[in-house]
């Protein structure tokens, strides 16, 4: 695919273009995870990958990388809603 680049001089030059319509990513639907999903989550990076983790619950690998980066805190919120009943 090239996109043409107008010049001052009103002559068109091609310019390469590295993407195509078909080969862009397509959107993956929003999904809000519980804590307990979170929490399984977090004892699971142990032995499996972001990746196998993100296809498994169906987010982005950033958000995995975002459960472990906040781990204990989410260990630390599921505790204080327990005592709470």
């Amino acid at each position: 695919m090239q996109l043409l680049l107008d010049t001052p001089a009103k002559r068109f030059l091609p310019i390469p273009c590295s993407f195509s319509v078909n080969k862009m990513s397509k959107k993956r639907a929003h999904k809000t995870l519980s804590l307990d999903e979170k929490l399984q989550i977090f004892k699971k990076l142990g032995s499996h990958t972001h990746r196998q983790l993100s296809e498994e619950y169906g987010v982005g690998v950033s958000t995995i990388a975002d459960i472990k980066k906040k781990g204990s805190k989410l260990r630390e919120h599921k505790r204080k809603l327990t005592e709470m009943g």
